[in-house]
């Protein structure tokens, strides 16, 4: 299973917390995008590709 924080670059965004709260429900791919900047994409897709 994996976790994925969306919407990092809005400024209502708290990825810490989010990261937090799904490290605490077992999750340990957790990935951070944006689909706004495309950040954190190309992560993502690598790590689905393998």
């Amino acid at each position: 299973m994996i976790g994925i924080i969306t919407k990092i670059d809005s400024e209502k965004a708290d990825p810490v917390f989010s990261r937090k709260v799904l490290k605490a429900a077992g999750i340990s791919a957790i990935f951070e995008i944006s689909a706004y900047s495309g950040i954190g994409l190309e992560a993502l897709k690598t790590w689905l590709e393998n």
